[in-house]
């Protein structure tokens, strides 16, 4: 298993990823400039600062995250 990783390079605006998120679902993201992508195994993410993260409605804090893929532990219901 891999996750599809998307990156916005710092040259993207606000606007411009608000536009990459939108045209995911048709597909068109990847035209856009400043978008790096990969597959990945794990991902590790360090924040320059710490921050926060709005999920949902919920502010949470947003500092270093691993992500790491374990195939058959989790199930897609579509």
């Amino acid at each position: 298993g891999a996750l599809d990783v998307c990156i916005l390079g710092s040259g993207a605006s606000r606007l411009g990823a608000l536009r990459i998120f939108i045209s995911i679902e048709s597909g068109r993201h990847v035209t856009y400039p400043h978008t790096l992508f990969a597959k990945a195994s794990a991902l590790h993410i360090v924040p320059a600062s710490p921050s926060r993260l709005s999920l949902s409605g919920e502010t949470l804090p947003f500092g270093e995250i691993r992500i790491v893929v374990r195939p058959s532990h989790l199930h897609m219901v579509r």
